[in-house]
């Protein structure tokens, strides 16, 4: 028997099974439905929107935006405000920033990116202050304290840190919360357990971790020691974020976003074919589009805030876009 064969022929408790497919149903029912939002960010005057690669809300509302030109991290407040900038000597490479990645905001608030340039991954406070480097700079490799172009974190329940690393290594590195490596898995193929780019990463409520496997175009789901655990097929997972109930929105392949069940199902999309937009489904390379905006976009990284609304980073058109949860 293979690997995936041995995985998908174990079989959980009925009680299990039924409360499962309730939460699914549960979840298939709610009718979850958004707005777009337009003009969202206010911008200081003479200030452009940069390749914007990746957002996060933090426990305020504050929307924090890594962008591909200096300053490289932008805060602003829940309507949009801007509040300041910082990064521009710590992330990317000068000067178009080509390496910010990733950004994501941790459960006490600090700020961590992923430097896909330099190599690394980085702790802040909230006003730019660095506490922590992960990763050694400009050095990539498979050592304890290497990465190779990472792209995403995720933090557990204790504070375990999961990078998803990335372009360069196709693997999953775990740490404590002080930043001490613990464990790797995962390299580069399209076997179970393997990765072609794991683009972006997520704990779920179950505390399982969520890897978005995008050339792969599927999600690996393992334990939180990196033991396989399910495979959902069928679509091109660039951005993953999970709401506060439990909701899964996944940005996927070149147009649309995606709202996914407990079993790996579909439950609605938003935005539009890539087709209609001028572009390929799964394309790789994509370029600006004519007229972004409302369901018109090409979803990168994303977030969900505390309300349940959606933040879209869209690196192709220089835009973020809201989507309000109705």
């Amino acid at each position: 028997m293979s690997l995936q064969e041995s995985i998908f022929a174990r079989r959980l408790p009925a009680a299990m099974i039924i409360a499962c497919c309730l939460a699914a149903e549960s979840s298939a029912e709610d009718a979850i439905d958004f707005q777009p939002v337009a003009g969202f960010l206010k911008l200081p005057e003479g200030m452009n929107l940069g390749p914007c690669s990746g957002v996060d809300i933090d426990s305020r509302g504050n929307v924090f935006v890594i962008q591909r030109q200096s300053p490289p991290i932008l805060c602003f407040d829940a309507s949009g405000k801007f509040l300041r900038s910082w990064g521009t000597s710590l992330i990317g490479r000068d000067p178009d920033m080509v390496g910010a990645h990733g950004i994501r905001v941790d459960k006490d608030d600090f700020i961590w990116i992923t430097d896909r340039e330099r190599h690394l991954v980085r702790k802040f406070d909230q006003t730019g202050q660095l506490l922590l480097t992960l990763g050694t700079e400009r050095s990539p490799g498979t050592g304890p304290n290497q990465f190779n172009r990472p792209t995403d974190v995720a933090f557990g329940a204790s504070g375990d840190v999961y990078v998803a690393d990335g372009y360069g290594n196709s693997r999953v590195v775990k740490f404590d919360r002080y930043g001490k490596f613990l464990k790797t898995w995962g390299d580069k193929g399209s076997a179970p357990g393997q990765f072609d780019i794991p683009h972006t990463i997520a704990v779920g409520s179950d505390g399982r971790v969520y890897v978005g496997d995008r050339y792969n175009s599927r999600i690996q789901i393992f334990d939180s020691e990196g033991n396989l655990q399910e495979i959902w097929p069928g679509f091109v997972p660039c951005g993953m974020a999970f709401d506060r109930t439990g909701n899964l929105f996944v940005a996927d392949g070149v147009s649309k976003v995606l709202q996914i069940d407990g079993r790996g199902k579909i439950v609605k999309s938003w935005g539009m074919e890539a087709e209609q937009l001028g572009l390929k489904p799964e394309q790789r390379t994509v370029p600006p589009i004519a007229n972004p905006g409302g369901w018109r976009f090409v979803p990168h990284l994303l977030a969900v805030d505390a309300q349940g609304n959606l933040y879209l980073a869209d690196v192709s058109n220089q835009m973020l876009h809201k989507l309000d949860r109705r």
